[in-house]
């Protein structure tokens, strides 16, 4: 026979199975339905636009100078007034033209190009009142020979006059026996000369020693006539020009060294004509 209080238990039973079954885990219906978003497949990318030369207003002359004339360009005022201008740290390149530039010109003859019709000739100019020792001034008029003036400028189509220019050694004693065995110093100027730096080159190697001093037209002048310049490396394209600089100075003490021809390329469809110093211009 059981106890009373077993009766009492047995009648809570059913309510405690009961509250513990309200406890556990429901059941999930498999499988769950998880709203998916749709994406869409990301749209083609435009490729980017190839890269374009840079241009120019219609109308305006595009003008590239090769590196050779950096400084010696004597109109360049006035090209820089008919066209837009750059100066490049080379020689120019012919794909170059009418993709970048309207016009290439360069001292020298350029591949495929044509050539200006004022050739710039460079003289030597010996000034009497700086230099008036005449053996001095016989061994300097004798002092440069144009044709290695010119191998270190390489310019196509310069050229050297035919001077009877005597050896290296030879140059040396000629300057010793007017007394300057050791060498003597000297000013040398120029204004828009090609191959000045050659040219100063070339005397170092006689034992002039000299560094080239570029000067305006008016400051050459009165140097000159002050005496305060020994040498000069001046440019004419006309008899007339070289006339006067003779008159001036004593033909003897002026001194043709070499021709420099300006060589050029221009874009189809150009009017070309020349400055007085011989550079190409244009208009369309």
């Amino acid at each position: 026979m059981r106890p009373a209080g077993w009766m009492a238990v047995a009648g809570w039973l059913p309510v405690v199975i009961g509250l513990l079954a309200g406890c556990g885990p429901q059941p999930t219906p498999f499988p769950v339905d998880i709203p998916v978003e749709e994406t869409q497949p990301p749209a083609p990318t435009e490729a980017a636009p190839a890269a374009v030369e840079p241009s120019s207003p219609p109308g305006i002359i595009r003008y590239a100078l090769a590196a050779n004339t950096v400084g010696l360009v004597a109109d360049l005022p006035l090209i820089e007034a008919s066209a837009q201008v750059e100066q490049l740290a080379g020689p120019p390149r012919p794909d170059d033209l009418g993709r970048r530039y309207d016009i290439l010109a360069a001292f020298g003859d350029l591949p495929g190009g044509q050539r200006s019709p004022v050739l710039q000739h460079v003289a030597l100019l010996i000034n009497p009142a700086a230099v008036q020792q005449e053996e001095l001034a016989a061994a300097l008029r004798r002092s440069l020979n144009p044709a290695e003036v010119l191998a270190a400028l390489a310019a196509p189509g310069a050229a050297a006059e035919p001077l009877a220019i005597p050896s290296v050694t030879a140059r040396r004693v000629e300057l010793a026996n007017a007394g300057w065995p050791d060498g003597i110093n000297l000013n040398l100027a120029y204004t828009f000369a090609p191959g000045a730096a050659q040219a100063a080159a070339a005397l170092q190697a006689v034992r002039i020693w000299t560094q080239p001093i570029q000067m305006t037209a008016e400051a050459l002048n009165s140097a000159l006539e002050a005496g305060q310049v020994h040498l000069a490396l001046i440019v004419w394209t006309t008899p007339d020009e070289r006339a006067a600089w003779a008159e001036r100075t004593g033909a003897a003490n002026l001194v043709d060294l070499y021709t420099v021809p300006i060589g050029y390329q221009a874009a189809p469809g150009l009017n070309v004509t020349f400055t007085p110093s011989g550079w190409p211009i244009a208009n369309r």
